[in-house]
């Protein structure tokens, strides 16, 4: 997966999180300054560091008072039709300070609103405790249809800070780092994948043999190699239908399939025509998909980052990487 989500602190909890539910008292964007006293804090039994980093876990409640080892799998959750799906969502960093993120949830690859701590909203910004501590807080969804459903709840970094030098947008700069999950309701049977996933962008075969690439975007086609057109962070006016590439290759000897989320200030846009992108590479290949971004009418720093999972809708024991990641986040400077 994204070189990302290798680089990161992780957790390996059981639980789940994630909702989708029609509700009159959901905000775009809550801000958490306040707990209720249903948020734990307790210690990370891995200890402190003093990197830079981001642990995405889950516990089911019932499991708070057992050692790490016994905690029950968070790799699939069975639940009933009706029934609220609530877990409790565990946050980490190597930051040697308060650590802030904006978190997301994505219910079958469209983001969704969700309650955390009761409040309920699509975006939900907080400060993670320094490092060695892990903030435990109540997560809930309402999923309304039976079937398999593949959820996950995505932690952006430092939402607030938005430098322009195309030096500090390099990797690792700004992760987002995600835990993924099944959540059977009524029934578990996998779906085909045409049923569920817009047509799937094939690589083709060009006997790459270096740099695995799984979605940089790139400034437009103009002569120069892909390397060279990076967008780490370029100019564009109120309004714009910014024009660019996303870039996808594949040096390895297996062929790798996954989705590509498009979200513009931490929210899923449209890219190429659609809000998710599903990719199937080839051994050797490589792929360029042209596209737009609509840009909003205010000024300022805009950011741009493209979310990566592997294998959708597959049990999790067989997939390549069950994190989320991404691979950079680009600044649009709309002036």
């Amino acid at each position: 997966m994204p070189i990302m989500a290798r680089c990161l602190l992780l957790l390996s909890l059981g639980g789940l999180l994630v909702g989708c539910a029609p509700r009159g008292d959901v905000t775009e964007w809550v801000r958490h300054e306040a707990w209720s006293e249903e948020v734990w804090y307790s210690e990370w039994l891995g200890g402190g560091a003093s990197a830079r980093g981001l642990a995405v876990g889950y516990m089911r409640p019932e499991d708070r008072n057992k050692p790490i080892q016994e905690r029950t799998s968070s790799y699939l959750f069975d639940i009933q039709l009706g029934e609220p799906f609530v877990t409790r969502l565990l946050l980490s960093t190597g930051s040697d300070t308060a650590y802030p993120v904006v978190l997301s949830v994505f219910l079958d690859y469209k983001q969704v609103s969700f309650g955390l701590d009761g409040q309920w909203g699509t975006l939900h910004y907080l400060e993670i405790p320094p490092a060695g501590i892990v903030i435990e807080i109540p997560l809930e969804v309402h999923i309304e249809t039976s079937g398999w459903h593949d959820l996950f709840v995505v932690a952006f970094s430092e939402p607030e800070n938005h430098p322009t030098d195309p030096q500090m947008r390099l990797a690792p700069s700004f992760p987002a780092l995600g835990r993924r999950t099944v959540v059977c309701v009524g029934n578990c049977t996998i779906p085909e994948l045409d049923t569920r996933l817009p047509d799937v962008w094939i690589g083709e075969d060009v006997g790459v043999q270096r740099t695995q690439v799984f979605a940089w975007p790139l400034l437009p086609a103009d002569g120069r190699p892909a390397k060279e057109r990076l967008l780490l962070a370029t100019e564009a006016g109120p309004g714009e239908s910014f024009s660019l590439e996303l870039w996808a290759r594949n040096p390895s000897a297996d062929t790798q399939n996954y989705v590509i989320l498009p979200v513009l200030d931490f929210q899923q846009i449209p890219f190429a025509g659609e809000p998710l992108l599903h990719l199937s590479m080839p051994a050797g290949s490589e792929l360029f998909i042209p596209g737009q971004v609509q840009l909003p009418g205010t000024r300022g720093v805009h950011e741009l980052q493209f979310i990566i999972i592997s294998d959708p809708y597959r049990p999790l024991e067989e997939v390549r990487d069950h994190f989320v990641g991404s691979d950079m986040r680009s600044a649009l400077i709309v002036e």
